[in-house]
């Protein structure tokens, strides 16, 4: 049932190709999920990719990640399921309050991206 809630508000991403954009889709996600009165957490994190350690960002709500650089079918899948193949080497999770916070913080320089080098970094 909440999956099909998510299909219904994010068939309008159904064409788009945001192959390597993954900040970008998931910071959209984020917002239409918000216009429909849907809280859910942007996620950052490092993943391993055939032995290289990679930056990636999705969409978590309930018990379901939207990932919208992965092929149609597999857009929306449970969170277990996704977690099982992404490899997850450290993980950040954001509210849309705290994206919102960055994102006006970052206005001030020249790029709405949030993170400048993708990878989670050492503090």
């Amino acid at each position: 049932m909440i999956k099909n809630k998510l299909e219904k508000i994010l068939l309008k991403y159904k064409n788009n190709n945001y192959k390597h954009e993954c900040i970008q889709a998931s910071i959209e996600v984020l917002i239409t999920l918000a216009e429909n009165k849907i809280s859910a957490l942007l996620v950052h994190a490092n993943i391993a990719i055939e032995d290289n350690i990679k930056g990636h960002a999705w969409v978590e709500y309930d018990n379901y990640v939207i990932d919208l650089t992965q092929p149609s079918e597999a857009r929306i899948m449970e969170t277990v399921d996704f977690y099982e193949q992404a490899k997850i080497k450290k993980i950040i999770k954001y509210t849309f309050p705290e994206i919102q916070k960055l994102l006006i913080l970052n206005t001030k320089k020249s790029s709405i991206y949030v993170w400048v080098d993708w990878l989670i970094l050492d503090e």
